[in-house]
């Protein structure tokens, strides 16, 4: 299995600037590095699940505080006005930070796939949450930030693929601590977010990284 050094030495490698690197080789794959930390920044947090491999953040959303570390993963179900900032990092121990965007019709595929599982979420989840990183969540991110040193894998998986790969069953730890908020729209994340699943997203994608094509 992969480490959270893995994965912030692949970050490291990719992430050629400082601050939020929007746009990977990888569909949906955003980096975040900062060598200092940063004061409070107010943003619009997208539909996205954060892993860190190196250093600390919090994040607040209104009276609610996060903080989370390479052993939390932080998702966000839906869009939300969040205020952030790295507490940890260093020019040594940079903050490194790996974020895969969510889309409402990938996550409904996961919760139809998830829903005749005994892992499936028993009721809807919060529009923010921190779960605890498992192997199996760690080494999914791993093995798509290893893909970008193999462009032409990329490159051969249509995005409809990538998308029928998200609908596995739950296979990491589920979210330990949530903020129950509302979407800018007005509507109840409560009704229309749930955050466990991020683990049937990258427990599927990993399996489906495992029988990708691979150059010869």
């Amino acid at each position: 299995m992969a480490s959270s050094s893995d994965l912030a030495e692949l970050i490291d490698r990719y992430a050629e600037r400082e601050g939020l690197i929007e746009e990977t080789a990888l569909p949906r794959v955003m980096l975040v590095k900062s060598t200092r930390r940063t004061e409070p920044i107010h943003s619009m947090q997208s539909a996205a699940v954060c892993i860190i491999a190196s250093g600390r953040k919090r994040v607040m959303l209104g009276q609610d505080v996060f903080t989370y570390d390479p052993e939390q993963y932080l998702i966000a179900s839906v869009d939300l006005p969040l205020v952030g900032e790295v507490i940890e990092a260093t020019p040594e121990e940079p903050y490194l930070c790996f974020v895969l965007k969510l889309d409402p019709a990938m996550l409904a595929r996961c919760w139809s796939s998830s829903a005749s599982s005994e892992a499936a979420p028993r009721k809807t989840g919060p529009a923010l949450s921190l779960g605890k990183v498992s192997p199996e969540l760690l080494d999914a991110a791993v093995r798509l930030m290893r893909l970008l040193e193999t462009p032409a894998d990329i490159r051969r998986s249509p995005r409809s693929r990538n998308a029928r790969s998200f609908t596995g069953s739950c296979a990491a730890g589920r979210p330990k601590s949530s903020a129950r908020s509302r979407s800018p729209t007005g509507v109840s994340a409560r009704s229309t977010a749930r955050s466990t699943g991020s683990s049937a997203i990258f427990a599927s994608r990993s399996r489906w990284m495992r029988c990708a094509p691979r150059r010869a």
